[in-house]
């Protein structure tokens, strides 16, 4: 048997000395008719899958992904879905679920280390467009019903939480929360619509703040701006063509409006620090067309 020369036999021990080199994964499963799916990893550590179901028709997904440690997942059913997954840096994760119905939207773009997106759309004509940008976020998204749009953009937070949730139809939200600054805080956003075009807005600047919307009935409009440290707002709506708007600058503040009935409106403007306001109209019996302002300084 002729023997290997001493410098290969000297290589291959190198080689299988060598750790184990991360690989990256890629499945595309389609089982519809006239689907489209593409996915690129300029990566050697990230997988991804797209799986367009039995039944589905006319769907689009693509998927592209750099950095380390990277993953996602889209599933589509029904007909004429799209979606678009860039992810880059390390340790990001998106999972969309695009379920029934026809014709949602999404587009994610997460230049965001630990970070992760989850979004499930149901019915039909949803829209929604999410961006990260920074270490540690996380943003859930679910759309059921019909004609809802919802914008997240989350910036340099860590441990930045978003959650928006739209049932009913034509809901229209917008997230745009830059908290948590350079990791220092924790700060939450949640938005949740129930109901028939309501139309809701968050903007967040500071950290250990939270902001929460809620809003039932029809033809509701919401606004929260928060900005400064350890601030809480809350805006509350039960009722139709119901105006709260909320405005907060300062640290430990704290604004609650509560409304039900029909075409009230509330408004909170504090700037400073250690203020308190409470709004609260039509809760109980139904009234209208009241208007309450409360500011401090």
């Amino acid at each position: 048997m002729k023997r290997l020369p001493e410098l290969v036999v000297l290589s291959l021990l190198a080689l299988a000395s060598l750790p184990a080199l991360a690989q990256s994964s890629a499945t595309i499963e389609q089982r519809g008719f006239t689907d489209v799916a593409s996915i690129e990893q300029n990566t050697s550590s990230a997988d991804a899958t797209i799986i367009q179901s039995i039944g589905g028709e006319g769907n689009r997904a693509s998927i592209r992904q750099e950095g380390r440690a990277v993953g996602a997942t889209v599933e589509q059913s029904g007909r004429g879905h799209a979606t678009e997954v860039v992810q880059q840096v390390d340790g990001s994760n998106v999972t969309v679920l695009q379920k029934g119905g026809v014709a949602n939207k999404l587009i994610v773009e997460q230049i965001a280390v630990d970070s992760s997106v989850s979004v499930q759309q149901d019915m039909s004509q949803n829209q929604a467009r999410i961006m990260q940008r920074g270490v540690g976020m996380r943003v859930d998204v679910t759309q059921l019903g019909l004609g809802h749009d919802i914008t997240v953009s989350q910036s340099d937070g860590m441990s930045s939480a978003v959650s928006g949730k739209q049932w009913g139809g034509g809901q229209r939200g917008r997230i745009d929360w830059n908290a948590g600054i350079g990791g220092t805080g924790l700060a939450t956003a949640t938005l949740f619509q129930n109901g028939e075009d309501n139309v809701a807005a968050i903007r967040g600047d500071g950290t250990f703040i939270t902001a929460s919307v809620t809003q039932e009935g029809t033809g509701n409009e919401a606004d929260v701006n928060l900005s400064g440290g350890d601030s809480v707002a809350t805006i509350e709506q039960n009722g139709t063509l119901l105006r709260g708007s909320i405005v907060t600058m300062g640290d430990m503040n704290q604004a609650t409006i509560r409304q039900g009935g029909l075409g009230s409106s509330a408004s909170i403007t504090q700037t400073g620090s250690g203020k308190t306001a409470t709004i609260l109209q039509n809760v109980a019996d139904g009234g209208r067309l009241n208007t309450a302002t409360i500011v401090q300084r």
